[in-house]
């Protein structure tokens, strides 16, 4: 299971409303999993923190010897891009925790 969080503010005057996406890139650039989180309405000034998560198979997960990395893309969504993070990191199995 990948969890994606964000906290956001609404800098804006006005109302803002938008979708919490994430998008995961294996070590080549190939798109591994999309998924979406909520679709918000903040008012101006209002922090939030936006939530995502989907099961995921099929991953490399990070071990001793062995540091495969993802791309995990966040990004606030409406008609178009409003924001987006990019973040590299690596995934632990549960069991080898």
């Amino acid at each position: 299971m990948i969890h994606a969080e964000s906290e956001v503010k609404n800098e804006d005057s006005r109302a803002r409303s938008f979708t919490f996406a994430v998008q995961l890139l294996d070590a080549e650039g190939k798109v591994a999993a999309r998924f979406r989180g909520e679709t918000v309405t903040m008012q101006p000034g209002e922090t939030r923190t936006v939530k995502a998560q989907q099961e995921v198979s099929g991953l490399h997960f990070w071990s001793w010897g062995y540091g495969y990395l993802y791309t995990v893309k966040t990004s606030l969504e409406s008609e178009t891009l409003i924001d987006e993070v990019v973040t590299r990191t690596g995934f632990r199995d549960r069991k080898s925790v």
